[in-house]
């Protein structure tokens, strides 16, 4: 597999996985519910940055430091919502 159709392939997992995540804040009623819209976005924000990252060419090239910079947000944002989630968990528990 080429690097184009990976990075393709990982747009739409993303994508994918930011839909399923806003389903569930859909459905659920409790107070995880903000953490769940926050999560969806953060996969979606990866999932563009994948989408742009095909666009430009590649993620290593000298003037994209800035797509970098963007998926290292994205990143922080995901473990940030993964930090809120088990917080969570271990209130109810």
């Amino acid at each position: 597999m080429d690097y184009t159709s990976f990075n393709i392939y990982e747009a739409l997992f993303w994508i994918l996985l930011a839909g399923i995540t806003f389903a569930i804040y859909e459905a659920i009623h409790w107070h995880a519910r903000p953490v769940f819209w926050e999560a969806a976005m953060w996969f979606l924000l990866f999932g563009i940055s994948d989408i742009v990252e095909v666009m430009m060419g590649g993620l290593f090239m000298p003037k994209l430091w800035w797509l970098i910079a963007w998926k290292g947000v994205c990143i922080m944002g995901i473990f940030h919502v993964i930090y809120r989630y088990l917080q969570l968990r271990v209130v109810i528990k």
